[in-house]
């Protein structure tokens, strides 16, 4: 029975979600979902939770049983003529769900029908057939191919960021942390591919960086190499750096592609502060709860991403965070790397029970932490789409600032945590 789980892809976040979240981040492109209105719904309530005014510029053709049997130009039509009504929009993306695609529908000749002037993009994105992270690069690569990119000559001092999604829950927070220390480092920053409020003449100024930097690669590696193939721009595939360590060696990484080393000394001043503090808060815990134990970490997020967590981690030197074991929730899609020994999860595989007074940190969304029970033993972090419509800048955890944002937040969960504990005794 369990195994119907992994049928259902339409019930979680997919390739079509995917598509719609990377064109909305730009201003002026409206997204008709050529689809059910069951499809729709759950592509509009995961991107609302995103960013709430992206309700605004989504629309459904509600495909029904006889648009599959006889094509679905009424339908689409009427979607089209909503999305045009009070202003034709800058671009008009069209994404076709698993059901539609069966059709073959000529999406641009019925765009043509109906005057839509704007320029078109057509993208075939079933749920079934890919992924959020497939989705969200086949869109973004659509979108680069008919903005007609033209080489120009490259700041040297000056960097791209891709992979950036409003999908990921603190994106924002952790993107103003990273272009900070970006620019205390001496570097200058170019467009941020995928950060919500993009114009499409931004995307244009793309050529202008000497270097591409790939915040998660699953949502950014087919992106660079495109550019460097069309621009001849180099990429690096450099994860949203967690932790001091390796926040420094990511700037260093930059530097050294681009022959420009990275200024340190700022920033190694606040990191000698940020440690001696959580050095101290570190110990106390460790005195004060010496039964203290964490099992296992589990994470939710894209295995870049968890990756680079892991290696905050265990290159920290703060014992009241290392785990014996780590888990990764991941398809067969995702390389992993066997030296890091990780043990796969996901909602169809059970875990054993936490042992007495032991805790287990995950990093994923609610819906899993409810799944997962232990909720008295739980330490819980939002790493993977966003649980709340409420938003908060200053909770982020890439770079400097927000790896004390993790240790702080982690300190708090597990003093409450002890406190229950202690009351329940």
């Amino acid at each position: 029975m369990n195994r119907l789980g992994n049928m259902r892809p339409c019930t979680g976040c997919c390739q079509m979600i995917g598509a719609a979240a990377a064109l909305l981040s730009i201003k002026g492109i409206q997204v008709i979902f050529n689809s059910p209105r069951w499809c729709a719904v759950i592509g509009e309530r995961e991107l609302m939770n995103a960013v709430k005014d992206y309700q605004e510029r989504l629309f459904c053709s509600e495909a029904r049983q006889k648009d599959i049997l006889y094509g679905i130009e009424e339908s689409l039509s009427a979607s089209i003529v909503e999305a045009i009504a009070n202003r034709m929009p800058k671009l008009l993306a069209i994404l076709t769900s698993c059901s539609m695609s069966l059709i073959g529908d000529d999406i641009l000749g019925i765009c043509k029908k109906n005057k839509v002037d704007c320029p078109v993009l057509s993208i075939e994105a079933g749920g079934l057939t890919g992924s959020f992270m497939h989705g969200y690069q086949q869109a973004m690569l659509e979108l680069l191919k008919q903005t007609n990119l033209k080489k120009t000559t490259q700041k040297n001092n000056k960097v791209n960021l891709l992979g950036i999604c409003t999908c990921m829950p603190h994106w924002r927070g952790d993107l103003e942390e990273i272009k900070r220390i970006l620019l205390l480092a001496g570097y200058d920053i170019g467009v941020s591919l995928g950060s919500d409020g993009l114009e499409l003449a931004d995307i244009k100024r793309l050529p202008e960086a000497a270097l591409n930097v790939v915040l998660i690669p699953e949502l950014g590696h087919e992106i660079a190499s495109y550019l460097e193939m069309e621009l001849g721009q180099k990429y690096l595939l450099l994860t949203w750096p967690y932790g001091f360590n390796n926040t420094l060696q990511w700037l260093q990484h930059i530097g050294e592609a681009i022959d420009r080393p990275p200024q340190l000394e700022e920033l190694k001043n606040e990191i000698s502060l940020a440690e001696k503090d959580i050095f101290d808060e570190c110990f106390l815990l460790k005195h004060n709860f010496l039964d203290y134990s964490l099992q296992r970490i589990i994470m939710t997020t894209p295995y870049s991403i968890a990756d680079s967590l892991r290696q905050a981690i265990e290159n920290s030197g703060y014992d009241i965070i290392s785990a014996q074991e780590y888990y990764i929730k991941t398809d067969e899609s995702e390389i992993i790397d066997e030296k890091r020994n990780y043990h796969i999860w996901n909602e169809n595989i059970s875990i054993d029970k936490l042992k007495a007074d032991n805790y287990q940190l995950l990093l994923g969304t609610e819906r899993e932490r409810i799944g997962l029970g232990d909720l008295d033993r739980t330490i819980y972090l939002n790493f993977s789409m966003p649980s709340s419509k409420i938003k908060s800048k200053n909770i982020f955890f890439a770079g400097i600032r927000g790896w004390q944002n993790f240790m702080y937040m982690f300190k708090e969960q597990l003093n409450t945590l002890e406190y229950i504990k202690y009351q329940n005794q």
